[in-house]
This record gives structure tokens, sequence and C-alpha cells, in this order.
């Protein structure tokens, strides 16, 4: 596999990522919450930019002991967030 192969979603696919997570975020919103924060893989970031997330910095979630993967702490407003 190439380094600079990536997979990429056919529109329509991506069209029904961010229709579920602003339906998520709304609902969410609805019961409550203020905040939503979520842990991205690096190639996900600019899909989650683009639903409002604000990045706060590098993580690693540890998988197993001595196995860790690289992921973005992301987090929303979600008073500003709209349908």
């Amino acid at each position: 596999m190439s380094a600079m192969w990536r997979p990429t979603l056919m529109p329509c696919a991506r069209a029904w990522g961010r229709a579920l997570m602003t339906r998520v975020m709304l609902d969410a919103r609805g019961a409550g919450m203020l905040w939503l924060d979520c842990l991205s893989t690096r190639t996900a970031v600019p899909f989650y930019t683009a639903l409002g997330f604000r990045t706060l910095g590098p993580v690693e979630v540890q998988l197993a002991p001595g196995i860790s993967f690289p992921a973005v702490r992301m987090m929303a407003d979600l008073a500003r967030i709209t349908s």
C-alpha cells in the first residue's frame, strides 16, 4: 500500500456521517449537555472540525499494555450547533 494512498468516502457516505453526528449533537444538547468531547483519529480531524469541534491537542489512547494509538482530543460547544 502506498504511503500516499488514503481511503475516501463517497459524497453520500460523508453526508450520512455528517447527518448522523449532527443528530447526535442536537440530541445531546436537548438532553442538557453543554459540550461534546471526542478522541478523533488524525485523519478524521477535518470531519470533526467541519462539525464545529475544536482541537485540544494530541493524546495517546492505550489499547493494551505497551500498545497505544495516536489520537486528537477535540471538543464541541453544543450551544453553537445548528441543524
